[in-house]
């Protein structure tokens, strides 16, 4: 239906290319049979979004914070926060998102209706929560964003203006579910300061990765401490920059295997493997088989990778 291309900006902030820059809305269904590792790296943006599971099951793992979502289930992400998708099991997950602006239903951030009725939810500790579906709200939600994904896909003549109608009632919905459960929804223990190092710290793995980088470069791009990148990377993504950055380079390497015919050493190096033996190793370790054999695996699959 309406696959999406990901694009990001060099802070790993997801940059959405609207149809129309009028409209801040985005609808788009992914199979992460398609993605390196059925997974969907770290990333955030602007956007408030809701991800509804089609098949199978997705861990998302929000400001360190993880919930595991079915068949079925809603997930809510707030704006701006640091969020990866990993497919769980070996069941097919499939996934449609709903990803909007405030600017999609007020003028301007001064007006009565984003101060009252965004601003809270922005400034919250709120990262991100499983909306139940068996509430009454959660039900509407869910209703809501089915009647959304359809409208969106049939792109009738005045699908816009039913969009906006349907994101108001999606909204003034999850304003009502937030008071009713605001008792049991999870809220992670957030340092601003930490998240932006965690940030900073995803920024510069992602920039550099090809590069001979160590835990002190990092560090000092952070600038913090070794302890301190440490303790504040794996607080927000449950790994250590180092083990984060060997998985992204692997995963990068993937990329190169499927969409290339760059050797195996060329594929190192520009990875930043320090050489083709020690990535073989990094390699067979993740994906229990050999990087050669991986190729012939996802050649004889045919699947079509998609970098994320």
């Amino acid at each position: 239906m309406f696959e999406i291309q990901f694009s990001f900006n060099g802070e790993m902030r997801e940059l959405f290319d609207y149809p129309d820059p009028s409209v801040p809305l985005v609808v788009w269904k992914g199979d992460f049979c398609n993605f390196i590792n059925r997974s969907l790296s770290y990333h955030w943006h602007n956007e408030f979004e809701y991800c509804v599971v089609l098949t199978g099951t997705i861990g998302f793992t929000i400001e360190g914070n993880y919930i595991e979502a079915k068949q079925g289930d809603v997930v809510f992400i707030n704006a701006n926060s640091m969020h990866l998708a990993t497919q769980v099991g070996k069941n097919n997950a499939k996934v449609f998102t709903v990803s909007f602006l405030p600017a999609l239903l007020v003028s301007n951030d001064c007006s009565t209706i984003y101060r009252k009725h965004f601003l809270p939810i922005l400034q919250s500790s709120i990262k991100g929560f499983l909306i139940d579906n068996k509430k009454a709200y959660g039900n509407d939600i869910m209703k809501s964003l089915v009647e959304t994904y359809e409208v969106y896909a049939r792109q009738n003549y005045d699908y816009e203006l039913m969009c906006i109608n349907l994101i108001s009632r999606i909204w003034s919905l999850t304003i009502s579910y937030l008071r009713e459960c605001k008792d049991t929804i999870s809220l992670p223990n957030i340092n601003q300061d930490d998240e932006q190092k965690a940030k900073d710290i995803l920024n510069y793995i992602h920039n550099c990765y090809s590069e001979d980088i160590k835990i002190n470069d990092i560090a000092r791009h952070a600038n913090t401490s070794r302890s301190g990148c440490f303790r504040c990377f794996r607080h927000y993504t449950n790994k250590s920059p180092i083990e984060y950055l060997i998985e992204y380079r692997l995963s990068q390497a993937v990329y190169l295997m499927m969409r290339t015919d760059k050797s195996i050493t060329q594929i190192a190096t520009e990875c930043g493997f320090s050489n083709s033996s020690y990535f073989g190793k990094a390699f067979k370790q993740k994906y229990k088989m050999t990087p050669l054999q991986y190729k012939k695996e996802m050649i004889k699959s045919d699947v079509p990778i998609r970098m994320v």
